[in-house]
């Protein structure tokens, strides 16, 4: 199956609000299901609050209300619909302002049923808005206990925690209606279940046992982050999460699975080890928090299972970085495939059928930036379409490139510089980073026949359903 990938803020439309939005996936389902585009790869889509980074969601299970259409649009939200890159701290808190202007549905006893946990988050949402999104170390110890924080709130707070609530139920069912319609259309999604929450996390906030707050989590030193990478979020404290057989992650999957097809476990590397910081420090003054085989295997395959168990959602394992003996091994026999990276293993003809196989990704430089540093020189037309075309004849039964690649087969959808294409620059803290947005319009993309029969020629000659 031949796949796209991208943050869903990337896309644009005339009609968008500073930043892409569920209707704008609707058009883009649209786009790929005439192109024979059969899968579309979202990155994480839970809310972070003010932080753009996808990966730093205050929430492990409560959707982003940025990525709502607003019924009416304003002249602000025009013209930060037309800056280059998403204005996203300002776009997220007009947003917010106008949707807490709407009219929406009571919720129901069954959703709260269904998502317990959203009452914690609701609350944790209040706290952070009404303290301007003040560090969690900021807070009276006593509001960490969820049953005296709505007892003590008071009528005003409980109503602002009913907002949250109900637009967390509006969410889901808009979810849903975007889900069934990509069933329409032939499009498969998939979401992606990231391996980490942020430290400003309701879970943090109410769960702290489940963490080990004095370290934080990134990767070890090598060609990619010569000195290593500290991603700033606590570590999991697993034996508390053992006892309670993984529900946390159990939850997370489950909600998942009521929109996606597939999901990406993200950093599947950290349910053998992870790679462990002390609180503060660079990633290079990290180590292991655990090294041998015979310990870290047994219980990665007890995680890994039980994301197996009673579901219809399919997993596919971010396993890229510094892979723990026996990882590769346990994936094969759990059948869940792993993620190739061209530039990484060039050998094509040696990838297994049930893997991922993919160009660039969202922590990389993309095809031309990566050919000129490679090369020393610029990439051409046919080298572009040649190379992209290699990456559709891989052995994987599953052939994502993220979808601004295709875009840049037309010349005037490339950005100015090569470097201006890359979604994250790792281990940076840049304010382009997570706001890039599409060149064209998607109104435009749809028109544009020469573009869509170049995208045509190479995936028909490849094309499994």
């Amino acid at each position: 199956m031949i796949g796209i990938a991208l943050p869903l803020s990337f896309l644009r439309s005339k009609q968008s609000q500073g930043i892409g939005d569920l209707e704008d996936l609707k058009t883009l389902i649209d786009w790929c299901s005439s192109l024979n585009i059969g899968l579309i790869q979202l990155l994480p889509v839970m809310d972070t609050a003010i932080e753009s980074s996808p990966y730093s969601s205050i929430s492990s299970v409560a959707l982003h209300p940025i990525y709502l259409r607003l019924p009416a649009t304003t002249p602000f939200l025009e013209y930060l619909n037309g800056q280059d890159r998403v204005c996203y701290r300002t776009v997220y808190e007009e947003k917010m302002r106008l949707l807490k202007n709407l009219e929406l549905k009571p919720v129901q006893s069954n959703f709260l049923q269904q998502f317990p946990q959203l009452e914690e988050y609701a609350v944790f949402k209040v706290l952070k808005e009404d303290t301007g999104y003040a560090p969690l170390s900021s807070y009276p110890l006593s509001k960490k206990n969820l049953k005296e924080t709505l007892e003590e709130g008071g009528p005003a707070f409980l109503k602002k925690v009913d907002f949250h609530l109900r637009l967390q139920q509006h969410l889901f069912q808009e979810w849903k209606s975007l889900t069934s319609y990509a069933k329409s259309k032939n499009v498969q999604l998939m979401g992606d279940l990231p391996i980490l929450v942020s430290m400003e996390s309701h879970e943090v906030f109410f769960h702290p046992d489940l963490f080990d707050l004095d370290f934080e989590v990134g990767a070890p030193p090598d060609s990619f982050a010569p000195n290593g990478q500290n991603w700033g979020h606590p570590i999991y404290n697993w034996d508390a999460h053992e006892k309670e057989n993984y529900r946390f992650f159990l939850n997370r999957r489950d909600l998942l699975a009521h929109f996606f097809d597939y999901y990406r476990i993200d950093h599947a590397i950290g349910f053998f080890t992870f790679w462990k910081i002390p609180r503060g420090e660079k990633g290079n003054k990290g180590f292991f928090s655990e090294e041998n085989p015979k310990k870290y295997l047994p219980k990665a395959q007890k995680r890994l299972r039980l994301l197996l168990k009673d579901t219809t959602i399919k997993p596919i394992a971010e396993d890229l970085g510094t892979k723990p003996k026996g990882m590769d091994k346990l994936l094969e026999e759990l059948k869940i495939p792993g993620i190739k990276l061209l530039r990484w293993e060039p050998d094509t003809d040696g990838y297994p059928e049930n893997s991922l196989s993919t160009i660039s990704l969202h922590d990389t430089s993309l095809l031309a930036s990566w050919y000129r540093q490679e090369n020393g020189e610029l990439i051409n037309d046919e080298g572009r379409f040649t190379l992209l075309k290699a990456s559709l004849e891989t052995p994987s039964k599953l052939k994502v490139n993220l979808l601004q690649e295709y875009l840049a087969l037309d010349p005037g959808y490339r950005f100015l510089y090569d470097e201006m294409e890359q979604i994250n620059i790792p281990s940076t803290v840049l304010p382009s980073n997570w706001t890039i947005r599409m060149e064209p319009y998607l109104e435009d993309l749809k028109k544009n026949t020469a573009l869509a029969t170049k995208i045509l020629s190479l995936i028909e000659s490849n094309y499994a359903p």
